[in-house]
């Protein structure tokens, strides 16, 4: 049994496309699989309640009758329409696929720029922070080395006369 699903809180009223193109399936996979055979002996049909199936079910199912009585040219109007509702599908299935991978490429695409624009934006932030530290004066970062030591000999002393005290 085919089911078709429609999403609770749709903003849509009345019978979207999707709505029509399932309905539309419905009833091509309805008509053009239950009656593809039509020279063939059907097998059962059961009905088990509100469901029919091919098995016989519970006490409370019935066999019903499940003869195609549509003439060889109602058949291949069917088939037919079968043929041009999965050509509908198929093609909405491939432009489903496009679209998705251009919202990926896109996506990405966007992704990268972002990453980008970061990577820029660091690097001005860089900059700014290099010129600020080269605006600023600087202070020495070097400590002044004590002169070499001297061997002995090189060492001249001087020494001053002693000056006469005056008194007050």
């Amino acid at each position: 049994m085919t089911h078709c699903h429609v999403p609770r809180g749709s903003a849509r009223r009345g019978p979207g496309l999707p709505a029509l193109v399932c309905l539309a399936l419905m009833l091509g996979l309805g008509v053009g699989t239950a009656w593809a055979q039509p020279t063939a002996p059907a097998a059962p049909v059961w009905r088990c309640g509100n469901a029919y199936s091919h098995q016989p079910c519970g006490a409370d199912g019935r066999v019903v009758e499940a003869e195609d009585a549509r003439t060889p040219q109602q058949q291949e109007q069917a088939r037919a329409q079968q043929q041009r509702l999965q050509g509908l599908l198929d093609q909405r299935e491939h432009e489903r696929a496009q679209a998705e991978a251009r919202a990926r490429a896109l996506a990405e695409a966007q992704a990268r720029a972002e990453h980008h624009r970061l990577l820029v934006e660091q690097r001005r932030q860089r900059a700014a922070e290099h010129r600020r530290q080269q605006a600023k004066p600087h202070k020495p970062t070097h400590h002044p080395r004590p002169a070499p030591a001297r061997a002995a000999s090189d060492i001249r002393r001087s020494v001053k006369p002693p000056q006469p005290r005056t008194a007050p």
